[in-house]
């Protein structure tokens, strides 16, 4: 489709994708093609952490979906927010790695909330 000319803008997911190396590769063939990506974001606070630094180093890059307050524990899971926003930009977080690290006593207390399984 994107070689067709069929699509301006595209929305890869970092967890159906295969990860950063594959989104990078996905965008510089749509770069390629005239194609902007905007990555699809709905996911917890690690998945989020690898989309800002991926979107970060994107040359098609668009913008980044994000969750917006759907969930109290999304920053606490990782023991401060993902990342300060102002004026629609994000800044990167700074620490090791993906630059978030989970908060182990977040999880043990949610350890055992029951989980639901999604069916489409």
């Amino acid at each position: 489709f994107c070689e067709a000319g069929a699509y301006d803008v595209v929305m890869p997911d970092m967890k159906y994708i295969g990860g950063i190396h594959e989104m990078q590769r996905t965008a510089a063939e749509c770069e390629a093609l005239g194609v902007q990506v905007s990555p699809h974001n709905p996911s917890g606070p690690i998945c989020h952490a690898a989309s800002l630094q991926v979107s970060a180093s994107l040359g098609a890059f668009e913008m980044l979906e994000l969750q917006f307050d759907e969930s109290p524990l999304f920053d606490k899971l990782v023991g401060a927010p993902c990342a300060e926003i102002s004026d629609g930009k994000a800044e990167l977080p700074g620490g090791p790695g993906l630059g978030v690290q989970l908060d182990d006593a977040v999880l043990r207390r949610h350890a055992d909330r029951p989980s639901r399984e999604w069916r489409c």
